[in-house]
């Protein structure tokens, strides 16, 4: 049996791609479905991939097909630091971080990692 993750709270604080928010995105899920929709280039994919960036520390290149653990996990690194550098300006890098709360099966998580330092979490 396989137990996914059930998101319950998004926060991306530092994406200058969401001025509007004034760099701070914070959601509360508390239905089993969440729909994420909009126009185009106004942030639906890196507010996904921030999440999967969240809870494995690598956002995955849509290039590179997973042949085995190591060589992907080091790929998507490098792919992850360029990613975020165009979503997020120089002078927010250090405070850029994502965090989630999340269960699986019946246990609680509550994570931040920094978006620049993907090996480390925060909290």
């Amino acid at each position: 049996m396989v137990n996914l993750p059930l998101l319950k709270k998004i926060c991306l604080v530092g994406f200058s791609l969401y001025k509007r928010a004034n760099g701070r995105v914070e959601i509360d899920i508390d239905k089993n479905v969440f729909c994420l929709a909009g126009a185009n280039g106004i942030g639906k994919s890196t507010f996904l991939n921030a999440v999967h960036f969240a809870i494995t520390g690598i956002v995955p290149d849509p290039k590179r097909a997973f042949l085995y653990l190591d060589k992907y996990t080091s790929d998507n690194a490098r792919f992850s630091n360029d990613y975020f550098s165009g979503r997020i300006v120089e002078m927010d890098r250090d405070i850029a971080e994502v965090h989630l709360t999340f269960e699986i099966g019946d246990y609680l998580f509550d994570i931040t990692r920094p978006v620049f330092s993907p090996s480390s979490l925060s909290a």
